[in-house]
């Protein structure tokens, strides 16, 4: 029983028997697994020496139990004790992760700081435990001892405040004209990069708010930072009125202010400091992407860049924009510092669709990677070991493929099995945000995130001999020009996979996180990227291309039925090819019980009140079967009474677009989506008694490598047929080009807006 057995640990203890001890140990957690007892059992492998073991059982009670504070301490003292610092850094930010404010747990972190040597954030989590328990007495006498000749690795380099608002200059020129809610006296980045890979940074703004909307923008603030691996800190925080007095922020929370009222017309200082509580993964890798303009589109006086580069390693720079020399001196304890320094930075013009002030600076990347030679043979070295295959996988690829004629056919469905039966779940970006799990990790829990899956699509692929290799790619929404001359981890945020030439097999890129998307078609987020292809060690940028507006197209087909009272009969046909495809899968394909309503609803804001008769949809859960849906409805009143005749639309869901383009003239390049295109095509049969009259002139127009447009009508007796196909060519419209775009859009609403007249037949 549990209880003999409890003893029987305690007997053996006394008498220093430890594997016998262990062995009842054992014995008790196969009876009954609580949390006491495996704890137990964890504290006497440690004991025996069998440290591998028992960090085993820790590490799965604290999943188990992660409200359990007293587990991580536990770990990280016997941690400690064998050496791993910074095991038992990760153990106790495990802890902060769950529970921010321990600070017990950063008191942990202070004490193993000072074992590194690393006063500055011995000082700085002392700092934040007693932000949050001012009662600790003992930790407050060390740090006023450790701060007595201590000296902030920003303190040299601090700008006075003061000075900048008593020369203010006023609001830069058509701040006011546009509504700007404030703009900015200062804006100060300094970052120290320690040579172990970690790094500190020391913010500095000072802001003049003009409007309400500024003084809410600045109500509360928070320093960017991940609060699973750094410590942020608010240094100052306070509101200068116009007539020179202050009021000053309580910092009682470390990671984020309150400030005090704000109005129109007062100013806003802030000071923060943000650190890493430990090295990354990436080990001394530094890499830095600075803007010098504000993030908002206001203007701004001053703009400093200050960096201290610990020595010790190469940084290499890359400018974009109009970005100064700096000037550069070398620090007493060997460091770089570097000093960059804008004095105005005018406010941006907003246009619709504009490409981020990233595009054209100023900008200035740092990184410690020469070339992608470098990073690829890094990364490939942490994931090669995670690309065994298992007898299950390998199993199942011989069930996948066995009755596949065609090499294509067989990646066909092991791509389709990666895609719908792995889910994909989005991982943090900490220790696994570049690391996969092992395939047969994946394999056998059926989930992971996008490089868990492309390194088994990959796996997979390699059991029937097609070569297949991991991608870095930034997937966006409105895709910007990607510059990838300089290595930097930050230019990614996800991973595919792809397959290069080889016999039998076409060249082509696969997301294995795309569900939806049978093989060949990419999600649009991936489309036109450039990307980093990692072929073993080697690092190669090549680009994804472009979607292909001739087949990526939207295809309607309306029989529409008039009759005399102006209601109608309408069948549907719809055909979407490519991009227009997944999101008809994963609308009507997830649940067929609810086909008719999710119809009613679309058709409804289309055509008001509808009444659906049947309707037919191909097989959506199957990716090779082209997606194609029929629906037969009644509308009321399609066709509006005009005198004794009637007016019906030439256009249902019309291209409306011309709202894109109604500034007079441009001065930034237009982004727009993937090149596609629409067809569609309205067959209306006149109710008896009627005829068609006054048929409008149909539109043509094309503007090569940006895009076009054609409507052409026919009568045919009672049927009048409208013919329409809009096409867009490029994804980004050069400023240059923004008349003919103004006049293509412009052009096609014009055309969409037209109606259809009926009269009666004499």
């Amino acid at each position: 029983s549990q209880t003999v057995l409890s003893h029987a640990v305690s007997y053996a203890l006394t008498h220093d028997r430890i594997q016998q001890a262990l062995e009842y140990a054992k014995q008790r957690v196969e009876l009954n697994a609580s949390a006491s007892a495996r704890q137990l059992l964890a504290r006497l492998l440690f004991r025996a020496g069998k440290r591998s073991e028992a960090k085993q059982v820790l590490a799965k009670l604290m999943r188990d139990y992660p409200q359990n504070r007293g587990l991580p301490f536990f770990l990280q003292f016997n941690l400690v004790a064998e050496g791993d610092l910074e095991g038992a850094e990760r153990t106790l930010n495990q802890r902060l992760a769950i529970c921010p404010e321990d600070e017990q747990a950063i008191l942990g972190l202070a004490r193993l700081a000072a074992m590194r040597g690393r006063t500055d954030l011995q000082i700085g989590y002392l700092e934040k435990a007693l932000s949050l328990d001012p009662n600790l007495k003992k930790e407050r006498r060390h740090l006023e001892f450790l701060q007595k000749d201590q000296k902030p690795f920003y303190s040299s380099y601090e700008i006075d405040g003061k000075a900048l608002i008593a020369k203010d200059p006023g609001a830069p020129k058509g701040a006011k004209k546009a509504g700007d809610s404030h703009y900015y006296l200062l804006r100060q980045t300094l970052v120290r990069a320690y040579r172990d890979g970690t790094q500190s940074r020391y913010v500095h703004f000072v802001a003049k708010v003009l409007n309400e909307e500024g003084a809410r923008r600045f109500d509360t603030y928070r320093p960017p930072f991940f609060s699973s691996d750094q410590d942020a800190r608010i240094l100052e925080a306070r509101v200068i009125h116009p007539d020179g007095s202050s009021s000053r922020a309580r910092l009682g929370r470390v990671y984020w202010v309150d400030l005090p009222p704000i109005k129109p017309g007062d100013y806003v200082e802030v000071k923060a400091r943000v650190d890493d509580r430990e090295r990354s993964f990436f080990g001394d890798y530094f890499g830095l992407s600075h803007l010098f303009a504000p993030p908002e589109a206001v203007g701004m006086y001053h703009s400093v860049l200050d960096l201290i580069l610990e020595e010790g390693r190469n940084y290499y720079f890359q400018k974009v924009g109009n970005v100064p020399e700096p000037t550069e001196k070398k620090l007493q304890d060997g460091a770089r510092y570097l000093h960059y320094d804008i004095p105005e930075i005018p406010r941006r013009e907003i246009e619709e669709r504009a490409p981020s002030p990233r595009e054209e600076g100023p900008l200035l990347r740092v990184s410690t990677y020469g070339n992608w030679n470098e990073f690829a043979s890094w990364w490939w070295n942490l994931i090669r070991k995670q690309m065994v295959p298992t007898p299950e996988i390998k199993e199942k690829v011989a069930e996948l493929t066995k009755d596949q004629k065609t090499l294509e056919d067989k990646v066909r469905k092991i791509y389709e099995f990666v895609v719908t039966d792995v889910r994909y779940v989005a991982w943090e970006f900490g220790v696994h945000g570049y690391k996969p799990y092992s395939v047969g990790s994946i394999f056998g829990r059926r989930h992971g995130d996008c490089k868990d899956k492309a390194i088994l699509l990959n796996t997979m692929l390699s059991q029937i001999g097609v070569k297949a290799w991991p991608v870095l790619i930034r997937g966006e929404g409105v895709r910007e020009k990607d510059d990838l001359s300089l290595p930097l981890v930050e230019h990614f945020n996800h991973c595919i996979s792809y397959v290069p030439d080889q016999p039998g097999l076409k060249g082509r890129f696969l997301d294995g996180t795309a569900e939806y998307h049978p093989m060949g078609t990419l999600p649009l987020m991936d489309a036109g990227a450039k990307v980093l292809l990692v072929e073993g060690g080697k690092g190669r940028v090549v680009q994804v291309p472009w979607t292909d507006p001739s087949r990526n197209r939207d295809q309607y087909q309306y029989s529409i039925q008039l009759k005399a009272n102006g209601d109608a009969q309408v069948v549907m046909q719809r055909n979407p090819r490519l991009n227009f495809g997944p999101p008809v899968r994963q609308t009507f394909g997830n649940e067929a019980g609810r086909r008719k309503e999710k119809l009613a609803d679309r058709l409804g804001s289309i055509f008001g009140q509808v009444e659906i008769s049947d309707f037919e949809f191909s097989n959506l859960k199957d990716l090779g079967v082209p997606v194609h849906y029929r629906v037969n409805f009644k509308v009321k009143k399609l066709a509006e009474k005009i005198g004794d005749g009637f007016r019906v639309r030439l256009a249902y869901r019309p291209i409306r677009l011309a709202r894109l383009t109604a500034a007079t003239t441009r001065k930034y390049d237009m982004l727009l989506n993937p090149p596609s295109g629409r067809d569609v095509e309205i067959r209306y049969l006149a109710p008896p008694g009627f005829e068609w009259a006054g048929i409008p002139k149909g539109e043509k127009i094309h503007y090569p490598g940006l895009g076009g447009y054609e409507c052409v009508l026919e009568k045919d007796g009672k049927t009048l047929v409208v013919r329409r196909a809009f096409q867009m060519e490029t994804q980004r419209v050069p400023a240059k080009r923004y008349p003919e775009l103004q006049n293509l859009f412009e052009k096609v609403e014009k055309a969409e807006g037209l109606n259809l007249k009926l009269k009666r037949s004499h």
